[in-house]
């Protein structure tokens, strides 16, 4: 995902803001892999991350890893009973929407803000699952999606442009040579967007 950088031709920058929204699903499919067994009370557990890495072009100030969902999250379980050999199942999507983070810059850390042309935002999203270690003919697929909105937003001045000056009619006739005004700069806010959806089939199963 690609965010603009601040272009200082626009005015004086105060101030950065990085606001991240984000949602994760995950889910496993669950088979019995037994050539008899029928398995009841099998406890299924799921872990996973959304983690985001910035892009050596972008700002020093940004942390290098995002830990949106840190690595090995626990997200949900869910308990079944799984009749008979070759018998599937799935544990439905476990869904996290999380509240917006926003990263705050000023000062020095806005320097690597600064310049032309953008940096870039990228989010990695894994999934794993597992089950108590005498549940061993339990297969396990898991997976997992994301999506992460991304906003950043400038707090600046704009750089002043003078006013032309008015017409020789409209001088007073005092012997004063033409005044040239500037108009007075008020602080603005730039914004820049982006999104992205992350999808990962397969990931680990294990025994626990």
């Amino acid at each position: 995902m690609e965010l603009g950088k601040f272009d200082t031709s626009q005015g004086s920058l105060h101030s950065a803001a990085l606001t991240i929204n984000a949602e994760y699903a995950g889910s496993s499919g669950v088979f019995n892999s037994s050539a008899a067994l029928n398995l009841t009370n099998v406890q299924v557990s799921l872990f996973g991350s959304l983690i985001g890495s910035v892009e050596p072009s972008g700002p020093t100030a940004l942390p290098a890893s995002i830990n949106v969902l840190s690595s090995n999250s626990f997200v949900g379980s869910r308990t079944f009973v799984i009749r008979g050999p070759g018998a599937q199942t799935s544990t439905g999507p476990f869904t996290l929407t999380f509240a917006p983070e926003v990263l705050s810059f000023s000062g020095a850390d806005l320097q690597g803000f600064v310049g032309a042309g953008n940096f870039g935002l990228s989010f990695t999203t894994n999934a794993s699952a597992s089950v108590p270690a005498q549940f061993f003919s339990v297969a396990l697929t898991p997976s997992a999606k994301s999506s992460v909105s991304l906003s950043l937003s400038y707090d600046y001045t704009p750089a002043s442009r003078p006013v032309p000056t008015p017409g020789a009619e409209m001088l007073l006739l005092s012997g004063m040579g033409a005044l040239g005004f500037v108009m007075p700069s008020r602080r603005r806010k730039l914004s820049y967007g982006a999104a992205g959806h992350m999808h990962l089939q397969q990931g680990n199963g294990s025994e626990a």
